[in-house]
């Protein structure tokens, strides 16, 4: 049986995240794990992690076989733009923040007493981007505005191929700024810990990946344990890992 090879195309070649999954992949397969550009033309038995370029092209050498690819170039595009990331979930109705394009919407939610996330970046990672608005007086020009989702935690749960296969909980550091309504990493907060999710939680998970059109993701999600209530915040193609959780994504890759 021919060897099977492992290549990343990564969204970005020097990314911490994309460094720790090569170097892991190596330790695994006792080869090394090269990165490839969106242009790369597969050959045959190779397995190729698309780690969230949405330029990703899929060329295959003609007549190759035994190609598998992780995640297309269009799932992740929907996946990053939150402006088609919360579309897509709404035509499956799926929970999301209550969201608006119309800065006039935005400005009425906050006469209402209503917190406003200003999104400057529809593609922003860890919260990039987020202006958060508490008056009229605050809103910035942005193209995405969404309120505030009253939370008690936030999970981070991994999926791949139609299962949750891993969950992580976001913890605050000693120093957290916990009066910022953003849990980001710049505010002090960190996913940490395999815990116990809401029992709904994984099945939501699965469900946001699956429409999305997602291989694997990593799939960010409040609850509201006073109200036991899901939102969904966020699909990551390209997800920030512990060794823990990358360690059960790589077995995933392995034996799919």
């Amino acid at each position: 049986m021919a060897k099977v090879t492992f290549k990343i195309c990564p969204y970005v070649g020097g990314s911490k995240s994309v460094k720790q999954l090569r170097q892991d992949l190596e330790t695994r397969l006792g080869h090394k794990v090269v990165t490839v550009p969106p242009d790369y033309i597969a050959v045959s038995n190779e397995r190729i992690i698309n780690w969230g370029n949405s330029h990703y092209q899929a060329y295959q050498k003609p007549g190759a076989t035994n190609i598998r690819i992780f995640n297309s170039a269009l799932a992740v595009q929907r996946s990053i733009n939150k402006i088609s990331f919360f579309n897509c979930l709404d035509e499956y109705e799926l929970p999301i923040p209550v969201w608006t394009i119309n800065p006039d919407i935005a400005r009425k939610w906050l006469g209402q007493g209503t917190t406003v996330f200003c999104r400057t970046q529809i593609a922003g990672r860890d919260g990039k981007g987020i202006v958060v608005a508490s008056k009229p007086s605050d809103l910035v020009e942005a193209p995405l505005y969404t309120k505030l989702v009253p939370s008690t935690r936030e999970y981070r749960i991994f999926v791949f191929r139609q299962r949750a296969i891993y969950n992580l909980t976001k913890m605050s550091k000693p120093n957290a700024n916990l009066a910022h309504p953003a849990r980001t990493r710049e505010n002090g907060w960190f996913y940490s810990m395999h815990q116990e999710v809401p029992v709904k939680a994984p099945a939501l998970a699965v469900a946001v990946c699956e429409v999305l059109g997602l291989d694997f993701c990593a799939v960010d999600i409040l609850f509201n344990a006073k109200t036991d209530k899901l939102t969904v915040l966020e699909s990551n193609s390209a997800p920030g890992t512990r060794p823990s959780s990358r360690a059960v994504l790589i077995d995933a890759f392995l034996t799919s």
